[in-house]
């Protein structure tokens, strides 16, 4: 399995409409870029690439808690230099994702 992959199954995981998963999933392995450093968050509202895939795949305005119902608040997935990083919850420790 490539880094993208892995992204893509990281944040699937945490997608909260089941239904929707796996179009999430195929929304986000197009979306992510081919480069060594990037970072897909949602705060209170998905940003950027990840925007993109949930609009893909659901109807969210990107503000205002838009994140509510479809992604957990305070998440972040990011590639540094090849090392996958991810991190759930405000304050919450980066860990290394396999």
């Amino acid at each position: 399995m490539n880094i993208k992959e892995k992204a893509a199954n990281w944040w699937a995981e945490r997608f909260e409409i089941d239904e929707l998963r796996d179009q999430f999933r195929q929304a986000l392995l197009k979306r992510i870029p081919d480069t060594d450093r990037w970072t897909l968050t949602s705060d209170y509202d998905p940003q950027g690439i990840l925007l993109d895939a949930v609009r893909d795949v659901v109807e969210c305005r990107g503000y205002l808690c838009s994140s509510d119902g479809i992604l957990p608040y305070k998440t972040t997935l990011l590639l540094d230099d090849g090392r996958l990083m991810g991190k759930q919850g405000y304050g919450a420790p980066w860990e290394v994702v396999k």
